[in-house]
């Protein structure tokens, strides 16, 4: 059930990740922004569509969309760059083997590609599978924020898990996923982030199991609107359907169809809330917000 009581209206940023993975996604995300179902995208600056969508997102001045750097350790691209698995990174940065110096010259180079593809920074900086939390990792990425951008300060994402309402209809595999990223380092980025001058959301919505069906899509996007809060994040993973290589398409052709349905309109209306950018929900915060 959607929240039928009398719900304060709150403003949350929905974003669109890994577009420069495949054209489906880029699509998929550029619909959406064209729609106002999108207020930012997340960008693989190696992915195998980037300089395809890079030149199209080059057009789009009008500012409702922030496009942000998808800072990428774990995927292997033909074009080089740091990945390892995702476990041994987190092995690697709780045991404090990770070389730092290596790190921000692989931040420095992903930057690099942005502003070259875009033609300005990105807007703000998360992570692949939620990197850019990781000890030693989050060091080397606000340190090189500080260093390149030392005027701009690009907000940061971070993966603080909702307070759930009782009787939330997010599965409970969905809700402790959601903490366990919590534990793999929210806090403290939300801490060095505010320390260092950087903007940053409030909750992480949008964590799920990729095998879920229609009914449990649904549903799950029903409790995490219910769950949210002004300046929340909601993460989201759509293709547009059709022929990809991509392994989740199916996944992600689910979640096109309900962003871009009536029915997401008006649980959107009935839930007050408002998809925008954060430098808007920073600029100007709304005067009573929950949690």
């Amino acid at each position: 059930m959607l929240n039928a009581t009398a719900s304060q209206p709150r403003r949350i940023v929905l974003c669109v990740d890994d577009v420069g993975l495949d054209d489906a996604i880029d699509a998929a995300a550029l619909e959406l922004a064209d729609l106002h179902r999108a207020s930012a995208a997340s960008m693989m600056v190696d992915g195998p569509s980037w300089s395809r969508v890079s030149a199209r997102l080059r057009e789009r001045t009008d500012g409702s969309l922030e496009l942000g750097l998808h800072l990428n350790l774990t995927e292997a691209f033909a074009r080089g760059g740091w990945s390892m698995s995702l476990a041994a990174l987190i092995v690697m940065a709780y045991g404090g083997l990770l070389d730092v110096r290596r790190l921000r010259g692989e931040v420095l180079r992903q930057c690099d590609a942005f502003e070259l593809g875009l033609g300005r920074p990105p807007d703000f900086v998360d992570g692949h599978q939620h990197v850019q939390q990781l000890p030693r990792v989050r060091d080397a990425l606000i340190d090189v924020l500080h260093d390149r951008l030392p005027q701009q300060r690009p907000w940061v994402r971070c993966g603080v898990a909702p307070t759930w309402p009782a009787h939330s209809a997010v599965p409970l595999t969905a809700r402790v996923k959601s903490g366990v990223i919590e534990r793999l380092g929210a806090p403290a980025l939300q801490r060095l982030a505010q320390r260092s001058g950087h903007a940053h959301n409030r909750a992480l919505l949008g964590v799920r199991r990729l095998d879920a069906d229609e009914r449990g899509y649904d549903a799950a996007m029903r409790g995490w609107l219910s769950a949210a809060s002004e300046g929340d994040l909601l993460m989201c993973h759509p293709a547009r359907p059709g022929d990809s290589p991509e392994p989740l398409h199916r996944a992600r052709a689910m979640e096109y169809a309900l962003l871009t349905s009536e029915s997401f309109g008006q649980w959107l209306v009935r839930e007050r809330i408002t998809i925008a950018p954060l430098r808007a929900i920073v600029a100007a915060p709304a005067a009573s917000t929950r949690g």
